[in-house]
C-alpha cells in the first residue's frame, strides 16, 4: 500500500548525529486545491487514499498535513487500530514538538502492545528511543530499544532488529564499550549492504551504517580500517542525491588522516569540507571538529598562528552554542601555552579562565570526565597559574582590589574543594564499613534505589510458571551460576525451559530491578564476600579480580561495585589492607 511506502521513507530519514531528519520533498507546484480537495474526498470513500505519485512530506507544508489529520480522522471513525498507529506515527515525524512527539508513540503502544502485527508496536518504540536520544536521556533511551528489539525478536522483523542494533551500539561507544560497538556496527554495515543490492531504498541506511563503522573503527584506533570504509560512504554519497552524510564522511577521514600523522592530507580533507559547505550549513559538532582539527594540523605544520585562530575559533563556538564536551579540552591547553611562550599574561589568564568555567560545566555533568583530565592542567594548576599571573599583573598595573578579591575567591573555592573532598571520604569510610559489618550474601545485598511498587505483569503469566522461575533463580544464585561471563537473559531463560520476557518481567516484578542489574549485583554481593574471607584475593589486581566475579574488563567492574555499593574497588581494597595491618 501507498501508506506503507509514505512510513518508509520518513522512516529512512532519520540520522543519529543531528536529529529528526524529516522531509523527502516538497508538493509539485502542478496540483492545485482543487486537486487536493478532490484527493481529501477519497479519504470518505471505502478505499483509503490513492495520493499523487510526487507526494511526499514536507514538515512545513500544510497540505501533507491536512492528508494525515484526515487519514487518522478516517482510521479512527473506522477504529481501524493498525490505520490509526500509521496515522499517528505520520502525525509523529511531522511535528518538531519533541513533546507530541513521544505522546503520538504512546498512542501506538498503547493500540498496539496487546495485538500481533510486524510493525508495530516496535516501531513506535524505536521512535521513542531516538527522541529520547535527542534529549540526552540515554537510560530511558535504552530501554525503548530493549523493548524495540524484544518485539522485533519476536515478530521476527529483521529491519527493525537492526534499527535497534545500530542505536544499542551507539550508546555502547558513548559508555566505551568500544570493541562490543564495533562488532555491532559491522553487522549493521554488512547487514545494509545486502538489503541495498536489493532495494536501492536502503540507500541512505547502507551510507549512515558505513559512516558509524568508519567512526568506531576510528575510536578503536583502527585508522586504515576507518579510511578504507569512509571511501566506500564517500563514493555512495558522491553517486546519489542524498548528501546529508558527505560533509561528516570528509571530516572522519580528516580526523583519521590526523590520527595517522599525515597532517597535510588531513588538512586538505578539511579544506574541502569547507568549500564544501560555502553555501550550506553544517551541524554545530561538525563544525567545531573541522576547526580543531585544522588547529591541530597546522600546529604540526608550524604554522602556529593560524592554529590558534582555528582553535579559538573552536573556544568561539564552544561557548555561544554552549557545546561542551570533554573531548575538545585540549583547545585550551595549546591556546594558554601559545600566550604563555609569548608572554602575553592577559590572554593567558583569559583562557585559563575560560577553561576553568568549561571544566566547571563538565563537572555538572560527570565528575569521571573531571577525573580523567590531563594532569598539567588539573584545575588546582591552573588556580595557581592563575594566581601568579593575577599578582604578575598586579605589580605592572597596581590592581591590588581586583587581585585581593581574586585570591579570597580562590581560597573560598580551595576550601571548598577541601571540604568536599573530606566530606567524600568520610561517606566512603562509612559504606565501607556499612559492607564489612553487615551480613552480605547474593540474595540480599541492599538495593540502594527507590522501592519500586509491584505491578501487574505486562502479559498474562501463570502462578506456577512464575513460581518455577522464582525457584530456578534461587537455586541460580545460591550455586553461584551468575559468576559465569556473558550471561544473557536469553543464555537465561534457555537454561530456565522459558522465555525471556517471562523471565525479564519475574525478575523486575519479584527482584525489583532489571536483568543486568541483578546479575551485577550477585556479583558484587558475592565478591565483596569473598575479598573479606580471602586475603589472597585481596592482593589481586582490579582486573583479576573483575574477572573472578564475572566482569569481561576491570572499567564495567567498578562502575558495577560503584553503582552497587557507593564506593570503588580500589577504596574497599585500600581500606581492607588497613584493618588487616591494624588486625596484625
Amino acid at each position: 500500500m501507498f501508506i506503507n511506502w509514505l512510513i518508509e521513507v520518513l522512516n529512512m530519514r532519520y540520522t543519529f548525529f543531528i536529529g529528526f531528519m524529516i522531509g523527502c520533498g516538497i508538493w509539485t507546484t502542478a496540483y492545485t486545491q482543487e486537486n487536493l480537495r478532490l484527493n481529501l474526498d477519497l479519504l470518505f470513500q471505502d478505499n483509503y487514499i490513492k495520493l499523487p505519485k510526487d507526494f511526499s512530506v514536507d514538515q512545513d507544508t500544510s497540505q501533507t498535513k491536512i492528508y494525515v489529520d484526515k487519514f487518522l480522522q478516517k482510521a479512527k471513525k473506522n477504529r481501524d487500530t493498525l490505520k490509526m498507529s500509521d496515522g499517528y506515527y505520520m502525525a509523529a515525524l511531522l511535528t518538531s514538538n519533541q513533546a507530541k512527539t513521544i505522546q503520538y508513540t504512546d498512542s501506538i503502544i498503547k493500540l498496539t502492545k496487546n495485538i500481533s502485527d510486524f510493525n508495530y508496536p516496535a516501531k513506535a518504540h524505536l521512535l521513542k528511543a531516538r527522541v529520547y536520544g535527542l534529549q540526552s536521556r540515554a537510560k530511558e533511551a535504552m530501554d525503548q530499544l530493549v523493548i524495540a528489539d524484544t518485539y522485533a525478536n519476536k515478530n521476527n522483523n529483521i529491519d527493525q532488529k537492526f534499527k535497534a542494533r545500530y542505536f544499542i551500539a551507539l550508546y555502547k561507544s558513548d559508555y566505551d564499550e568500544l570493541e562490543e560497538a564495533l562488532q555491532s556496527f559491522k553487522e549493521v554495515a554488512a547487514y545494509y549492504e545486502t538489503k541495498f543490492k536489493e532495494d536501492k531504498r536502503y540507500e541512505y541506511d547502507r551510507i549512515k551504517s558505513l559512516y558509524a563503522l568508519a567512526y568506531s573503527y576510528n575510536l578503536n584506533k583502527k585508522h586504515d580500517s576507518a579510511i578504507y570504509v569512509n571511501k566506500v560512504a564517500s563514493r555512495l554519497s558522491l553517486a546519489t542525491k542524498d548528501k546529508t552524510l558527505y560533509d561528516r564522511i570528509i571530516i572522519l577521514n580528516a580526523v583519521a588522516l590526523y590520527n595517522q600523522e599525515k597532517y597535510q592530507s588531513s588538512l586538505d580533507s578539511i579544506l574541502k569540507y569547507q568549500n564544501l559547505i560555502k553555501n550550506g550549513q553544517s551541524s554545530v559538532g561538525t563544525r567545531v571538529v573541522a576547526d580543531y582539527y585544522l588547529g591541530l594540523n597546522y600546529k604540526k605544520l608550524g604554522v602556529d598562528e593560524t592554529a590558534i585562530t582555528h582553535l579559538k575559533k573552536v573556544d568561539s563556538i564552544i561557548f555561544t552554542e554552549n557545546y561542551f564536551v570533554p573531548n575538545r579540552r585540549k583547545t585550551y591547553e595549546i591556546i594558554i601555552n601559545h600566550y604563555k611562550n609569548k608572554g602575553d599574561k592577559e590572554k593567558q589568564l583569559f583562557y585559563i579562565n575560560r577553561l576553568l568555567q568549561m571544566d566547571s560545566i563538565l563537572y555538572k555533568k560527570s565528575s569521571v570526565t573531571y577525573r580523567k583530565l590531563n594532569k598539567e592542567y588539573t584545575t588546582p594548576n591552573l588556580i595557581n597559574e592563575k594566581e601568579g599571573i593575577i599578582k604578575s599583573l598586579e605589580k605592572s598595573k597596581q590592581h591590588t582590589t581586583i587581585l585581593a578579591i581574586g585570591l579570597v575567591m580562590l581560597s573560598l573555592l580551595l576550601i571548598c574543594i577541601l571540604i568536599w573532598n573530606n566530606n567524600k571520604k568520610k561517606i566512603y569510610k562509612r559504606r565501607f564499613l556499612e559492607l564489612i559489618n553487615q551480613e552480605t550474601n547474593p540474595k540480599i545485598i541492599p538495593n540502594k534505589d527507590k522501592a519500586r511498587t509491584q505491578k501487574p505483569y505486562e502479559f498474562e503469566i501463570s502462578q506456577i510458571i512464575v513460581d518455577d522461575i522464582l525457584e530456578r533463580l534461587r537455586s541460580f544464585e545460591e550455586n553461584k551460576e551468575f559468576l559465569k561471563p556473558n550471561i544473557t537473559l536469553q543464555e537465561l531463560s534457555n537454561e530456565f525451559a522459558t522465555n525471556s520476557k517471562y523471565l525479564s518481567i519475574v525478575i523486575n516484578t519479584h527482584k525489583q530491578k532489571s536483568f543486568k542489574k541483578y546479575i551485577n549485583e550477585l556479583r558484587i554481593a558475592n565478591v565483596i564476600d569473598e575479598l573479606k574471607k580471602n586475603t589472597k584475593l585481596q592482593k589481586y589486581t582490579i582486573q583479576a579480580i573483575a574477572r573472578e566475579a564475572g566482569f569481561n574488563n576491570a572499567e564495567v567492574f567498578s562502575r558495577s561495585f560503584y553503582k552497587t555499593t557507593g564506593i570503588y574497588p580500589s577504596f574497599f581494597l585500600k581500606e581492607l589492607e588497613k584493618n588487616h595491618a591494624r588486625a596484625l
